[in-house]
């Protein structure tokens, strides 16, 4: 029993030895009693030669053993074995190296009546000034304890550079094994004696270093534990982190059905209650998520399918009774073994994502139809001019059928002259990453079609041409032409002021041409085309009444220059004063009366002359009425008693009639020159584009004049005019701006309603609203209404781009449009800033 309890400790069997002197004392009684060492260790029971060492007993030894194995944590343990290891070998310094995988580091240092430092970075033996590497490196390779009595005279370890610089005396490193494999090294130093570690030193060095290895491999042993413990907790921590983190409802079933684990995310999805979820019971929640359901039978069947299946996985959707919509996936949980375990079910709502794919489908279905029902040649070429694709839309327009265009350069297909200018501009478009506009022509079946075209750029080295025909509109262009030539031959009669704006108006029509702004210009064209007709008539209608005026005067100034001088000759002077007194009066009356108060007055007068006894009354009357004469007959008592009275007052209706003549003419001559001058100010196109002060009710005028004919049809006309400060602005960008609103609103109102306009000043701004009582605008247009080439109007009538020209004047102004429509009320705000302005 001895022999074995001394066995056990040389094999560093700790707990063995324990246990036997436990279950054993008896027998060991003899050992435990402080008998004897063993051979191994007789030399402890020796004195030193210089008698610093006392004897050392086995209990002593068997003492230290116990606290360096008693020691589980590291730190502890390296602290008690260098305390030990200095106290029992009689050394000054003491220097612990331990074995990381093949390398050898410093783990801990102590000095003698110091406490030990345990290094929180352990140090290469390498790189380490604190011992004599070249001494570890032989007992590291040797496996067998080195002492040197003299390191200093020392010939085989002479060359050692700590040795060199700090002369060591004695010297002790040995190693600590484990069943023949390294741990580390002890290495110790004693520089007041020579031969200071002795063979009795060396032999309870090496026991105590054998208890150290187990120590030192019980407490890796621990390290690993705790630290795969608390990798294991980091990883079930990181585990339940992304399982809270995640957007699906996640469900963890074992495979006994119970349920094992499960994220806040799928209590929320299914608003599942948490009494429910405590009892980790799977029937009872499939019973109470199959309440919920739109169709429960065939989720359970699938769920029981699932459970029977355990290899397989599934993706799927569902639907609730709420409407929402889930997803829904189900893994195995398989374990390397190939033994299932269980099962994670995921939710997620994706409702919205449906709704929101819904959306998009319904949107393409409609931009799709949308675009089907495009009149414009639509197109993708390369940078290279090559077409890629070509839209179903207007195909006849196409300079060759698609199926021969796609694949081939527009160089090969069309004329050399197009095709550069193609080229050029896609190379533009892509270099600059911007829209281009053009403008050309191609000759298609023997006939010339003119295109309006914007390209734009799709992708790096793609772009989509859009073209749109505008052959009528070039057509229209010409004609307008025309139509200007002959408004200004119609209005060559007419004083020289109408000629001189009459020129201006024909010199801005050809100025036109010539703008930078083709958009502006070609609605700008287009409205003039549609007003023209309009605008003939508003000047034939006058210059109709100046003809007839003129000729009634050229008649009745023959007859009268042959009536009047006898007339006058036959009148004394009192008929004289009474017949230029009944002219002067007749020329003041202007008003116009009716059918019926021209009888009532006919009748009055009638009555009034009975009374004064004037013979053939009647016709008298009748003279009156004409003369627009009322009242106090009396006056003209001299001329009713002639007997040629009734010649008299038609001579004297005659001369009132020229006067009228002359009004009328007078009057048609303004209106005349008013419709010019607007037409004028319309059509004209500042080159400099330089701002001037007006007063913003003088351009919303001019296009209320220009409509003057489809206005006075049976659309009354309100006007809400304040005072407001005069604004710095373009004139003729405005004057678009009015003429388009305002031709929308007569077009939305149609024959009859109202046509409001209000200019007032707000906040800094000048504001004006143009409010017709149309139709209202629908939603589904509200939001379209200033993109470029959309409209209502029929094909022909409008262009689509008058409301985009309109948002761009104004916003070029610095200001602001804004539309509002309910039945009945269509309301077009428009805000101009006026930083710079005379007060009015």
């Amino acid at each position: 029993m001895v022999e074995a309890y001394y066995g056990y400790i040389r094999w560093g069997a700790t707990a063995k030895v324990n246990d036997l002197a436990t279950r054993y004392p008896q027998l060991l009684a003899a050992v435990l009693q402080n008998a004897p060492a063993p051979d191994f260790l007789a030399k402890s029971s020796s004195l030193t030669t210089s008698g610093v060492l006392a004897t050392l007993d086995l209990a002593t030894i068997l003492n230290a053993s116990q606290s360096i194995s008693s020691e589980i944590e590291l730190d502890q343990l390296l602290k008690t074995l260098l305390n030990i290891a200095i106290v029992n070998a009689g050394a000054e310094k003491c220097v612990l190296l331990l074995q990381v995988e093949e390398e050898l580091q410093i783990a801990a240092l102590g000095t003698s009546g110091q406490q030990p430092q345990i290094l929180s970075a352990p140090v290469s033996l390498e790189l380490s000034q604190d011992v004599a590497r070249s001494l570890v490196n032989w007992v590291k390779r040797s496996l067998e304890p080195l002492v040197l009595a003299d390191a200093r005279e020392n010939t085989q370890f002479a060359s050692d550079r700590y040795i060199i610089q700090h002369q060591p005396k004695s010297i002790l490193c040995t190693p600590i094994l484990k069943q023949g494999k390294l741990l580390g090294v002890l290495y110790l130093e004693n520089n007041l004696t020579v031969g200071s570690f002795t063979s009795d030193r060396i032999a309870v060095l090496n026991y105590l270093s054998t208890q150290a290895a187990i120590s030192l491999d019980n407490s890796r042993i621990l390290y690993e534990i705790q630290q795969s413990k608390l990798d294991l907790q980091q990883s079930n921590a990181f585990l339940e982190a992304q399982r809270e983190a995640s957007p699906d409802g996640i469900l963890v079933i074992d495979k006994n059905r119970r349920v094992s684990a499960y994220n806040n995310g799928f209590a929320e999805i299914w608003d599942i209650p948490k009494r429910i979820l405590d009892t980790n019971d799977d029937y009872q929640l499939l019973g109470f998520v199959l309440d919920r359901l739109d169709q429960p039978e065939e989720f359970l069947k699938k769920v029981e399918y699932l459970y029977e299946h355990p290899q397989e996985d599934s993706f799927d959707e569902i639907n609730l009774k709420n409407g929402q919509i889930l997803e829904r996936a189900s893994t195995s949980v398989i374990l390397p073994s190939g033994e299932h375990c269980g099962r994670i079910w995921s939710f997620r709502d994706i409702s919205e994502k449906k709704r929101t794919e819904a959306a998009l489908k319904a949107s393409e279905l409609e931009l799709r139809s949308l675009f089907l029902g495009m009149d414009d040649v639509v197109f993708v070429v390369d940078q290279n001019g090559i077409y890629l694709k070509i839209a179903p839309t207007n195909t006849e327009k196409l300079y060759l059928p698609a199926d021969i265009l796609i694949g081939k350069s527009c160089q090969e297909i069309i004329p050399s002259e197009q095709a550069e200018q193609f080229i050029s501009v896609i190379r533009k478009t892509l270099d600059n990453q911007q829209t281009q506009e053009i403008e050309y022509s191609l000759l298609i079946q023997d006939r010339e079609f003119w295109f309006s075209a914007r390209c734009s750029p799709l992708t790096e080295q793609t772009v989509i041409w859009v073209a749109r025909d505008i052959s009528d509109r070039k057509a229209a262009e010409v004609q307008l032409k025309q139509q200007a030539q002959q408004l200004e031959e119609y209005t060559q009669t007419l004083e020289k002021k109408v000629e001189e704006r009459t020129q201006e108006l024909s010199e801005a029509l050809v100025n036109l041409q010539t703008t930078q702004n083709e958009l502006i210009l070609a609605e700008k064209m287009a409205a003039l085309g549609q007003l023209t007709a309009s605008i003939a008539h508003e000047v034939n209608t006058p210059l109709g009444v100046i003809r007839s005026a003129t000729s009634n005067i050229i008649a009745v100034f023959n007859v009268l220059l042959q009536q009047l001088p006898v007339l006058m000759q036959r009148l004394n002077p009192t008929q004289q004063a009474a017949f230029i007194a009944l002219v002067n009066t007749s020329l003041q009356q202007q008003q116009s009366l009716s059918t019926k108060e021209e009888r009532q007055l006919r009748r009055r007068l009638q009555t009034e002359l009975d009374t004064l006894g004037i013979a053939n009354a009647q016709e008298i009357a009748d003279q009156f009425a004409l003369l627009r004469i009322e009242s106090s007959l009396e006056v003209y008592q001299p001329l009713l008693g002639a007997p040629d009275c009734d010649e008299i007052l038609q001579v004297a209706y005659k001369l009132v009639q020229q006067s009228q003549n002359a009004i009328s003419i007078q009057e048609e001559v303004d209106r005349a020159a008013k419709i010019v001058f607007a037409l004028k100010t319309y059509s004209h196109q500042s080159q400099s584009e330089e701002k001037s002060l007006i007063q913003i009710s003088d351009g919303i005028e001019i296009a209320l004049t220009l409509y003057q004919s489809r206005l006075k049809q049976g659309i009354e006309v309100i006007r809400k005019y304040e005072p407001v400060p005069y604004l710095l602005c373009d004139p003729d960008a405005l004057t678009q701006v009015w003429v388009n609103l305002i031709d929308n609103a007569i077009y939305a109102i149609g024959k009859e309603g109202t046509l409001e306009i209000a200019i007032a000043s707000r906040a800094g701004q000048i504001v004006v609203e143009i409010t017709n009582s149309g139709a209202a605008i629908p939603d589904e247009i509200m939001s379209r209404l200033f993109e470029p080439f959309f409209t209502t109007k029929p094909r022909g009538e409008g262009s689509g781009l008058g409301l985009d020209i309109v948002r761009q004047i104004v916003q070029k102004h610095g200001g602001d449009i804004q539309v509002s429509s309910q039945i009945g009320k269509t309301k077009f705000s428009v805000s101009l800033p006026f930083d710079f302005f005379l007060d009015t």
